[in-house]
């Protein structure tokens, strides 16, 4: 849950999504969410006051740089969805399309 909806923001604002989005993207890159071993009120109170998580140094760095102008606190501040389009990890992302989609492929039939 973004900042801005724990202290009480009652309007929503794609800003939100962006905060989701780096949520995700550090969980499906380090396999759980931020805070996974702590109780429920200790991670509210951790996205509010502590700095937002950061991303294993394993990934590369203009993938967790991505992550990161996604989780900052401020929504005033973070990236829109249209500055994070022009963020070097995206103008990259082309180069693994074929990839991802092979990846995406074989993942789905070990689920099968």
């Amino acid at each position: 849950m973004a900042p801005e909806l724990i202290k009480g923001e009652r309007r929503y604002t794609t800003k939100i999504d962006i905060w989701s989005l780096g949520i995700f993207a550090m969980e499906m890159a380090d396999g759980d969410p931020p805070y996974i071993s702590e109780p429920q009120n200790k991670v509210i109170f951790n996205i509010v006051n502590k700095t937002p998580p950061k991303i294993k140094p394993k990934w590369s760095e203009d993938f967790r740089n991505f992550v990161q102008l996604m989780l900052t606190k401020d929504p005033a501040v973070r990236p829109t969805a249209a500055d994070l389009l022009q963020h070097p990890f995206m103008m990259g992302a082309n180069r693994f399309r074929q990839e991802f989609a092979e990846s995406c492929t074989k993942f789905m039939a070990l689920k099968r």
